[in-house]
């Protein structure tokens, strides 16, 4: 009888952990991520229909990479590590000394 209730003992203390480890190594193995969730996470963060009016949305106010200040009208240049940069009309001898491309 002693034996018996030792070895319901030690399988408790054994087999309880693992099955703790075992439910919780299940959520970690599941790195599917569900694009339904994404897409509805998209469409929150989208502002409404018609908010853009003109194709150059979000260029006005916008601070010059090199001189920092605001401009009205930024031009945008590749740089040579693939980088984009926005320069004013008084920055733009610099794009040409640089040799960066216009996007």
């Amino acid at each position: 009888m002693r034996k018996l209730m030792l070895a319901v003992i030690i399988i408790l203390i054994v087999g309880v952990p693992v099955v703790v480890y075992m439910i919780k190594s299940r959520h970690r193995r599941n790195n599917v991520a569900v694009l339904q969730d994404y897409k509805r996470r998209k469409k929150r963060r989208q502002p409404a229909e018609g908010a853009v009016s003109s194709p150059h949305h979000g260029t006005e106010g916008k601070k010059c990479s090199h001189c920092r200040k605001e401009a009205k009208h930024l031009t945008f240049y590749a740089d040579d590590n693939g980088t984009v940069i926005g320069l004013c009309s008084a920055c733009k001898p610099i794009a040409k000394r640089r040799d960066l491309m216009p996007l």
